[in-house]
C-alpha cells in the first residue's frame, strides 16, 4: 500500500479502548478489491528500489525513547546488556560536548550512551558481538518477544498507531464473546423453532438455513481470531523494526564518535573555532590558522582505511540483525497461524454442541413433516393423531370380524373355515431411513475444516463490498421478515375466530381435545395447531344430501381455505426472514435489540408494488448506515451501530492500515504479510552490499578529497565565501551514496561555516 502521511505524534497517556477513534485512512469504509491493494503494494515496492544506506544519524532520536526502554529490556536482556557494553579505548574531555553538539537536538537522556571513545577495531568487534548476542537470544525468546510487543504498543510508531486502534479491541470483544457463550449464535431459539409446521421440502430448506448461519458465526469468529491475530504480528514487526534501528542508531553513535575523535585536546565533532569568542577578528584569525589543517583532517578520517572497514563491519552487523528479525518473524508468523487454528478447534465444536438443541427441533419438526406426506403418498391417509405422530405408528388396515363361511371359496368347506378367521389391524412405522432426502440433512456432517478456511483467508483475505453487501442482506431480511411476520399475526388472528361449517370441527373443540385450554389466546393463535386443525378440517366430511354438500364445500374453498392456504405460505417466508438468521447476520425478529439504528433506519424503507422503488429505498438506507460508519469515533458507537457487522468495518480498517508490507512475485499473502520497513530490509540486497564494498575501495583515492583541499585553501586564505561555494560544490559532487557519512559530515561542516561567516559579518 501507498505509504500514508501519519501524524507522528502520539499520546503517552494510556487510553480507554472506547476511546481510540474509527480510521479509514482511504476514505473508504468497507472492504476493498484485493487487485487494487497489490498494485498499491507493487508501486510502493517500485518506489524503494532506488536505495541508499539511511541518512546518517537520522535516527539517533531513537535512543531518547527512555520511557519505553524496559520494553526491549524484557524482550531481549541479553542484547540489551551487550549494546551498552560500549568498547572504551581513551577517554576524553572534548568527547561528550562534541557529540551534544553534533546531535544537536537529543536530549539529556541520551548523555549515558556518549561515554568514551573506542578506536576502529573494538567498535568493530562491539558490533559483531551485538549482532551475534541478538541472533542467539531471539532465537530462544520468541514467545516473551511475542508477549511483550503484541500487547503493548510502540508510542511514536505510525504502524502500531495504526494497528493499536478500533479493530483490535473490537475483535478482541467479539472472540470474547464467542468463547464464552454469549454470542448471538449460542441463542436459544425454540420458542420460534417449535412453532414451525411446514412441508417437508420446506422444513429441510430451514434445516439447511440453519446449518449456514451457524457456519457463518464460525467463519467471523476465525476472521476476528485472523484480524487479532495479525494486528499482534503487525506489532512484534514493529517491536522488531524499532529493536533494529535503536541498535543501528548506537552503532551510528559510535562511529562518529570514532570519527571525531582526534586526540584529547582535538574532536572533529566540536565546530571550528568554537573555542573562540564572539569577536569577528579573533574569529577571522582563527579561520585562517586552523581552517586548512581541519579540512585535512576530516578528508583523511573520511578516507581512512581504518573507518572504511569499521563502516564494512557495521554493515555486515546489521545485515546479520535483519537477517535475524525476518527469520524470527517467520517463526512469529507460524505460531501465531497455529495459535488461531488451535484456538478455533478448540471451541468451534462447543458451537456444534449448542447449536444441536436448535437443530435437532428442526430436525423433528421435518420428521414429522415427512412422516405426514409418507402416510399420505404410501397409505392415503389424510390426517394422523398427535399420539400417530409421536410414536412414528399409524393404522393402514382396521381389524376384521368373520361372520359367515363364504360359500363358493375354492377348496371346499375346510379351505373356506380357515379362511374365515378374525384379523387385527394392520399398522406401519414411519423411519427416517424410509427418507433418504431426511437421511441426508440429519446425517449430514457439520465438521468446520479450520485449516482450509485459515489457509484461504491468509491467502486470499476477504472480498471487496462486504460490509455494504451484509448490510444489504440485513436491509432485506429486516423489512420483508418484519411484513411477512405483519401479516402472518393478521391471518393467525383471522384464523383464531374464523366460524368453520357446521359439520367441521371447532377451533375450541379441536383444542380441548388436545387437552389444551381453548380460551387462552396465545393457544389459539398457536401455528402448529392451528395447522393441525386445519389437516383435520380437510378430513371431515359433510353428510347430508349432494347438493347440500356441494354447497358446502364451495362455502369451504371459497371463504376458510384460502385463508389457511395464505397463512401457510406466509408462515414459511416469516420464518426464512424473521426467525432464522440467514444469509442476513441476524433475523428481522432480533435486529432491534442489537442494533437499534440499523432496525430505525431500515424502518423508513418503503415497500410497494414498484420493485426498483422498492429497491431504490433498500439501496438509500444501507447508504444511510454506511455514511453513519464513517463517521463513528469509538469502538460502542460501532457496536451499537453495525453489532456483528462490525466485522467487516474492522477489515476494511485493517486492509489499509498495514504498512511496510513484504510484497513478493506471485500470489502474495494477504495476511501476515507486514515485515521490517523497506529501509532495514534492504540490508539484505547483495547487490548494494556490492555496491558499498566498490564505493568503499574507491573512497580512499576519490577526487572528493581534492576538491576538499581546496576549500582548505580558500579558508587559509580568509575566503569563508569561496570555501562556502566550494565546499558546496564538494557536497553536491559526492555520488558515494553507500557512505552517507560522509554527507553528514560535510552537510554538517558547511552549516558550521555558515554560521561563522554570519558573525564576523556581524
Amino acid at each position: 500500500m501507498n505509504q500514508k502521511l501519519i501524524p507522528s505524534f502520539v499520546a503517552l497517556t494510556v487510553l480507554s479502548p472506547a476511546t481510540y477513534s474509527m480510521c479509514f485512512i482511504d476514505g473508504v469504509s468497507d472492504t476493498q478489491s484485493l487487485n487494487s491493494f497489490d498494485s498499491q503494494r507493487l508501486e510502493g515496492q517500485l518506489h524503494q528500489q532506488f536505495f541508499s544506506e539511511p541518512q546518517f544519524g537520522s535516527t539517533f532520536g531513537e535512543l531518547e525513547h527512555s520511557s519505553q526502554q524496559q520494553l526491549f529490556s524484557e524482550a531481549w536482556p541479553a542484547t540489551e546488556e551487550a549494546l551498552n557494553s560500549v568498547p572504551a579505548a581513551s577517554e576524553s574531555v572534548l568527547s561528550a560536548p562534541a557529540i551534544l553538539n553534533r546531535l544537536g537536538q537529543v536530549g539529556s537522556s541520551t548523555l549515558e550512551v556518549l561515554g568514551p571513545v573506542g578506536d576502529a577495531f573494538a567498535v568493530g568487534v562491539w558490533a559483531e558481538n551485538m549482532a551475534s548476542t541478538f541472533s542467539n537470544e531471539s532465537s530462544t525468546r520468541l514467545d516473551k518477544t511475542a508477549a511483550v510487543f503484541s500487547i503493548v504498543p510502540l508510542v511514536g510508531d505510525e504502524l502500531n498507531m495504526l494497528s493499536n486502534d478500533i479493530k483490535y479491541f473490537a475483535a478482541k470483544e467479539k472472540i470474547g464473546e464467542f468463547e464464552s457463550k454469549t454470542h448471538y449464535v449460542f441463542n436459544d431459539h425454540h420458542p420460534d423453532f417449535n412453532r414451525f409446521h411446514h412441508k417437508k421440502e420446506d422444513a429441510i430448506k430451514l434445516i439447511n438455513q440453519y446449518d449456514a448461519h451457524v457456519k457463518a458465526s464460525i467463519e467471523m469468529y476465525i476472521d476476528q481470531l485472523l484480524l487479532a491475530a495479525d494486528t499482534e504480528y503487525r506489532r512484534i514487526a514493529a517491536g522488531y523494526d524499532r529493536q533494529l534501528v535503536r541498535q543501528m542508531a548506537r552503532m551510528d553513535l559510535e562511529y562518529i564518535k570514532v570519527y571525531g575523535h582526534i586526540s584529547e585536546q582535538s574532536n572533529l565533532n566540536q565546530p571550528l573555532c568554537s573555542e573562540v569568542g564572539d569577536n569577528p577578528t579573533h574569529l577571522m584569525n582563527c579561520v585562517k590558522s586552523q581552517g586548512q589543517a581541519r579540512i585535512q583532517l576530516i578528508a583523511q578520517q573520511l578516507s581512512s582505511s581504518e573507518l572504511n572497514q569499521l563502516r564494512l563491519k557495521l554493515h555486515e552487523a546489521k545485515r546479520s540483525l535483519v537477517q535475524t528479525a525476518m527469520d524470527n518473524l517467520q517463526r512469529h508468523k507460524e505460531t501465531l497461524r497455529n495459535e488461531v487454528i488451535g484456538r478455533a478447534k478448540h471451541y468451534i465444536p462447543q458451537v456444534y454442541q449448542y447449536a444441536r438443541l436448535n437443530r435437532s427441533l428442526l430436525e423433528e419438526r421435518a420428521r414429522k413433516s415427512g412422516l405426514r406426506e409418507y402416510a399420505k403418498a404410501n397409505w392415503n391417509v389424510d390426517y394422523l393423531s398427535e399420539e400417530q405422530i409421536n410414536t412414528a405408528t399409524f393404522e393402514v388396515s382396521p381389524a376384521r370380524e368373520c361372520w359367515g363361511i363364504p360359500s363358493v371359496y375354492p377348496g371346499g368347506i375346510q379351505a373356506s373355515l380357515d379362511a374365515c378367521k378374525d384379523s387385527g389391524p394392520l399398522y406401519d412405522t414411519y423411519h427416517i431411513s424410509k427418507d433418504q432426502e431426511l437421511v441426508d440433512v440429519i446425517r449430514k456432517s457439520l465438521d468446520f475444516d479450520v485449516e482450509s478456511y485459515v489457509e484461504t483467508r491468509v491467502n486470499n483475505g476477504w472480498e471487496p463490498g462486504l460490509l455494504r453487501a451484509k448490510l444489504g442482506d440485513q436491509a432485506y431480511a429486516y423489512v420483508f421478515g418484519r411484513l411477512s411476520n405483519q401479516m402472518f399475526e393478521t391471518l393467525v388472528t383471522q384464523l383464531s375466530t374464523i366460524q368453520v361449517l357446521p359439520y367441521q370441527t371447532t377451533l375450541t373443540e379441536y383444542l380441548n381435545s388436545q387437552g389444551l385450554d381453548a380460551n387462552d389466546p396465545e393457544q389459539r393463535k398457536d401455528w402448529y395447531q392451528l395447522s393441525r386443525w386445519y389437516e383435520l378440517l380437510l378430513t371431515e366430511r359433510p353428510s347430508g344430501d349432494v347438493l347440500s354438500n356441494i354447497k358446502l364445500y364451495k362455502v369451504f374453498r371459497a371463504f376458510i381455505k384460502p385463508v389457511f392456504e395464505e397463512t401457510i405460505t406466509m408462515a414459511y417466508i416469516r420464518d426464512i426472514y424473521y426467525s432464522i438468521p440467514y444469509p442476513s447476520v441476524y433475523s428481522a425478529k432480533n435486529l432491534q435489540f442489537y442494533s437499534p439504528i440499523m432496525a430505525k433506519t431500515f424502518d423508513k424503507v418503503v415497500v410497494g408494488p414498484d420493485e426498483n422503488a422498492v429497491l431504490r429505498s433498500l439501496n438509500a438506507a444501507v447508504a444511510e448506515i454506511m455514511q453513519k460508519v464513517s463517521e463513528v469515533n469509538t469502538a460502542n458507537e460501532l457496536h451499537y451501530l453495525l453489532g456483528d457487522l462490525a466485522l467487516y468495518a474492522q477489515i476494511a480498517q485493517h486492509q489499509q492500515s498495514e504498512a511496510h508490507v513484504l510484497t513478493t512475485a506471485g500470489n502474495a499473502p494477504q495476511l501476515f504479510n507486514s515485515s521490517l520497513s523497506a529501509v532495514n530490509r534492504q540490508y539484505l540486497n547483495d547487490s548494494h552490499l556490492y555496491a558499498l564494498s566498490q564505493q568503499v575501495m574507491a573512497s580512499e583515492q576519490h577526487v572528493l578529497w581534492q576538491m576538499l583541499s581546496i576549500v582548505g585553501s580558500k579558508l587559509s586564505q580568509g575566503d569563508l565565501d569561496l570555501a562556502i561555494t566550494q565546499l558546496g560544490d564538494v557536497i553536491r559532487s559526492n555520488d558515494m551514496t553507500m557512505l552517507p557519512q560522509i554527507h553528514e559530515v560535510l552537510v554538517q561542516e558547511l552549516e558550521e561555516l555558515i554560521e561563522l561567516q554570519i558573525k564576523i559579518e556581524g
